[in-house]
């Protein structure tokens, strides 16, 4: 009976179920319409691997100091520099001929001294805001220096010395507050000197010598407690020595020479007690020698050459125990040279036709004191 029910019921539903015997399979039944409960599969397709990128852009701020040195380059005749190994190459910039850069690739340093440039500086320079070096002297720049420069605010060293730059020297200069060295010496600077310039606190070295600058000089250097040398020869400087140059304690060096500078030379140069050179020579300095120059122990050299300094040589300057040359020649001295100046120079002492003063007699010996018992 089983066996007669397998046959007639299940055995069929069976065949029904998994297809006919020659293989053909049944309809599929009707899926309901809508989104299908399984994503239909992607084809595979035979990809090929990429090749590993690299970063291809160059950091922001590195590309600024790229486009302002490529800048600099095109302003000063760039092809015709002695020496532009790799410049305007994709070298990395410390790898550029004069360049130093620190371990993210900014600009620190700019050396392009006697490199033959020829042009104006281009205000792009500014960009390079990590600069602490700029000597770009010995070389033929013009035109004025961009007041943008004041931007660069980690800047310790200037020296564009030994160029034909001219205009007035721009006041954004006593904003730049690292300067520590400043060489504008031997350019055609004209104008005033900026009072501006006594905001310089770290300010060691200032030379502005042989250039138009004109005016009187600013009071306001006084103020600079790290100052050891301060040149301004050779220019149409006006009016009187400041007084208040007298608080440069530092100062090692005060060169003045061949200006237009009038009035008598200030007691308070007596208190600069680290000065080993003065040079005030071919000048309209006149009145007498303050005697408060005798202080200068560490001076080595003073010259006073071709001014209209009149009276007598004061006895101080026989305080003058480390004086190697003094040159006072050119002026109305009267009198005689003190015994012991002249003693410690020799010919060391210059420019003077004055006699040597007669030393003072030897005081006497006192008499023995009287032996006991002798009345």
């Amino acid at each position: 009976m089983l066996t007669l029910l397998f046959t007639m019921v299940v055995l069929p539903a069976l065949v029904a179920a998994c297809g006919s015997d020659d293989g053909t399979a049944t309809a599929e039944p009707e899926r309901p319409t809508g989104s299908p409960t399984i994503a239909k599969p992607v084809p595979t397709a035979t990809l090929t691997p990429s090749p590993t990128l690299r970063p291809t852009s160059t950091p922001l701020p590195v590309a600024m100091d790229r486009a302002a040195l490529a800048a600099l380059y095109h302003a000063t005749g760039g092809p015709g520099w002695d020496n532009g190994e790799n410049w305007l190459s994709e070298d990395p910039l410390g790898e550029w001929h004069g360049v130093a850069t620190d371990e993210q690739g900014r600009v620190t340093g700019l050396e392009l001294g006697g490199n033959r440039l020829l042009g104006e500086l281009p205000p792009e320079l500014a960009n390079l805001s990590r600069l602490e070096t700029l000597d770009l002297s010995g070389n033929a720049l013009g035109g004025e220096l961009p007041p943008e420069l004041d931007n660069l605010s980690r800047l310790e060293t200037l020296d564009l010395g030994d160029n034909s730059l001219e205009d007035e020297l721009p006041v954004e200069l006593g904003n730049m507050e690292n300067l520590a060295f400043v060489n504008l010496s031997r350019n055609q600077f004209t104008g005033e000197l900026p009072a501006q310039l006594g905001n310089l606190s770290n300010l060691a070295y200032l030379y502005l010598g042989e250039n138009r600058l004109t005016g009187a000089l600013p009071a306001e250097l006084g103020s600079l407690a790290s100052l050891a040398m301060l040149h301004l020869g050779g220019n149409r400087f006006t009016g009187k020595l400041p007084s208040e140059w007298g608080y440069l304690a530092n100062l090692e060096w005060l060169d003045v020479s061949g200006n237009r500078v009038t009035g008598e030379i200030p007691p308070d140069l007596g208190d600069l007690s680290s000065l080993r050179r003065l040079d005030l020579y071919d000048n309209e300095l006149e009145g007498e020698l303050p005697p408060e120059l005798g202080r200068l122990s560490t001076l080595e050299r003073l010259d006073l050459f071709g001014n209209r300094i009149a009276g007598e040589i004061p006895d101080e300057f026989g305080n003058l125990v480390s004086l190697q040359r003094l040159d006072l020649g050119g002026n109305q001295l009267t009198g005689c040279i003190p015994y012991h100046l002249s003693a410690a120079l020799g010919h060391a002492l210059v420019g003077l036709e004055l006699p040597v003063c007669i030393p003072p007699p030897p005081l006497p010996t006192p008499p023995p004191p009287p032996l006991p018992g002798n009345s």
